[in-house]
């Protein structure tokens, strides 16, 4: 499977899960304006690469539904793979085999981290599989995408 298709499908999901919180974009460093002092360009960087990226495989924004939210979660989400402390809280909460997330959180008492689990997990999903293209050998791609979905599902459910 493609990138371009791959991230398309995580695309539609995140909209339709409802899972861009307000103050998400917080969670990723700094924001667009620049206020903490941090350097702009790698934002417009990276918005000007996804967007153009979706320009050139057909996928433009605003075709199906109202989506410049998602845009956004996805230029901040590439955004911190170059941010170590993001690096490294997103790494806590990453579990790749399910049995494990499955354990993870019914061992956590909080919504919050219930949510991140969920959510970070399926990110980290979505940069294996359309970025990287880099998944351990027990998983497939398909099966990267499925539990993707599931996993921004559910979070959907502990963002409500």
């Amino acid at each position: 499977m493609g990138r371009a298709k791959a991230l398309s499908i995580h695309y539609d999901l995140l909209a339709m899960e409802g899972l861009l919180m307000k103050g998400d974009a917080k969670l990723f460093g700094t924001t667009p304006t620049g206020r903490d002092g941090e350097d702009e360009s790698s934002f417009y960087f990276f918005c000007n690469s996804l967007l153009s990226s979706r320009m050139e495989t057909g996928l433009t924004s605003n075709t199906g539904f109202y989506d410049e939210d998602v845009n956004m979660y996805l230029v901040y989400l590439l955004r911190s793979l170059f941010q170590a402390e993001e690096l490294v809280r997103r790494s806590r909460f990453v579990e790749l085999r399910d049995t494990d997330l499955y354990i993870r959180i019914n061992r956590t008492p909080s919504i919050r981290e219930r949510f991140d689990c969920y959510r970070l997990t399926a990110d980290h999903l979505l940069l294996l599989v359309s970025l990287f293209e880099s998944l351990p050998a027990w998983l497939s791609p398909d099966q990267a995408l499925g539990r993707s979905r599931s996993y921004y599902s559910f979070a959907g459910i502990f963002a409500s």
